[in-house]
């Protein structure tokens, strides 16, 4: 190959190495400041906590800048002041967190932006404000190391254990009382025992009560077993009909006796308060000897002069008698 084209093919490839250097530089925000156009942000921290010139500042999780310098406050008691470089068009909400997470294995700490929940009442002035990017903007951060937040995340764990572990506890409880009500339930217990107030009835009990019950079903079923099976009793029951048979023969034609003597006694009846009736008919028309007897009252006279004489003559036997026992006469009575 010529010197010349080699030179040219040289030249080429470098253009394009520096051209993909610079593309991954901005990719990855390693532009300097001067060449990007980053706006500064003051960072107040209690500690470096592992920061220092070039560390990384992620928003959300996505990186828009780095730490440009550190160094100690006037008054160290104060802490330590950085100047965070932020890459457009990145913008940092005036409602934030920041906290400075350092590396598991060393090295270099990041500075994390997060943007909290927002507020259950806001207003377009909260949801949409952002910080300045003159360079008067002052952020302040918490440090947070790994193990501050291996112990937060244990502490959280732990936590979610505890409520796992009640919960388990409160179920074996549960478990527990369940047990003790079954093993109450299957407790060997007699009738005569719940009869005699000693507990109350469980499962043994009302099987041991359904047992009893059966085996007097049986004997019941067993004793009609023999009545039905027995060849006296079925005879006698056959008897028994026959002879119910004829008392309800015998009790049809007495039946049938007594109502033609009731009948032929219904009509002399019948017959009775007919001639009656005639009579009282021929009494009030003043015929025959009754209606002569009341409607004559001459005959009603005589017979009440009759009647007083008679009187008159009982009272004069009366005195005779009463006379004859004065003057001795013997009287036999």
């Amino acid at each position: 190959m010529k010197p010349r084209s080699r030179n040219i093919l040289t030249g080429f490839v470098t253009i394009i190495a520096l051209l993909g250097l610079a593309w991954l530089i901005h990719v990855f925000g390693e532009v300097p400041a001067w060449v990007s156009g980053h706006y500064p942000v003051q960072v107040r921290l209690a500690d470096a906590t592992g920061l220092g010139p070039g560390s990384r500042i992620h928003l959300n999780g996505l990186d828009i800048g780095s730490i440009e310098t550190i160094r100690l406050m006037d008054d160290p008691s104060q802490g330590v002041s950085a100047v965070a470089r932020i890459r457009p068009p990145y913008r940092i909400p005036t409602r934030c967190e920041v906290r400075v997470i350092s590396s598991v294995f060393g090295g270099s700490a990041r500075l994390e932006i997060s943007i909290p929940p927002p507020p259950a009442e806001q207003t377009p002035a909260t949801t949409k404000s952002y910080l300045p990017t003159d360079g008067s903007a002052v952020l302040h951060a918490d440090t947070e190391s790994f193990t501050q937040r291996l112990e937060q995340s244990f502490d959280k764990r732990f936590t979610k254990f505890d409520k796992i572990a009640e919960q388990i506890s409160k179920l074996s409880d549960e478990y527990l009382e369940v047990g003790r009500r079954v093993n109450a339930l299957l407790e060997q217990r007699s009738p005569e025992q719940v009869d005699a107030g000693q507990g109350p009835a469980n499962l043994t009990t009302v099987l041991a009560r359904a047992d009893q019950d059966l085996a007097e079903f049986r004997k019941t079923i067993d004793a009609i077993n023999k009545l039905v099976d027995d060849k006296q009793l079925r005879d006698d029951i056959r008897a028994a009909a026959a002879n119910t048979r004829k008392l309800t023969e015998s009790a049809d034609k007495r039946l049938a006796q007594l109502t033609e003597r009731y009948v032929a006694l219904a009509d002399d009846l019948g017959k009775t308060i007919k001639q009656a009736d005639g009579l009282i008919t021929e009494a009030r028309a003043g015929e025959g000897t009754l209606g002569k007897l009341i409607s004559d009252p001459k005959l009603y006279d005589s017979l009440t002069d009759a009647a007083d004489r008679l009187s008159d003559a009982l009272t004069e036997a009366k005195l005779l008698i009463e006379k004859w026992k004065a003057e001795g006469v013997p009287i036999q009575y």
